[in-house]
């Protein structure tokens, strides 16, 4: 996995912790069937902080924070768009 330094500067990029007023905030909310699902960031980055240690056992990264914070990202994103397309096709 590799992370685009939008900022210009040849600096790593600065990786900060998910707080919990971050996570209240990072949410997306998908319609199963019937019922509607909340999906916390917080618990996609726990779940991506085991694989990022399976990555770092099997020499995949060298920074587990950097590849869990990446992954957390994508998967994420991912349920946002799934979020924003459903609703699309449910408002009218």
């Amino acid at each position: 996995m590799s992370i685009s330094n939008l900022s210009g500067s040849n600096s790593a990029p600065e990786f900060r912790p998910i707080t919990p007023a971050m996570a209240s905030a990072a949410a997306a909310v998908l319609g199963v069937g019937a019922k509607r699902l909340k999906v916390e960031k917080t618990k996609i980055h726990k779940i991506a902080k085991k694989f990022a240690e399976i990555a770092m056992s099997a020499g995949l990264t060298n920074n587990e924070e950097e590849f869990a914070e990446e992954m957390t990202n994508t998967i994420f994103n991912a349920y946002k768009d799934v979020e924003e397309k459903y609703a699309k096709e449910n408002k009218g």
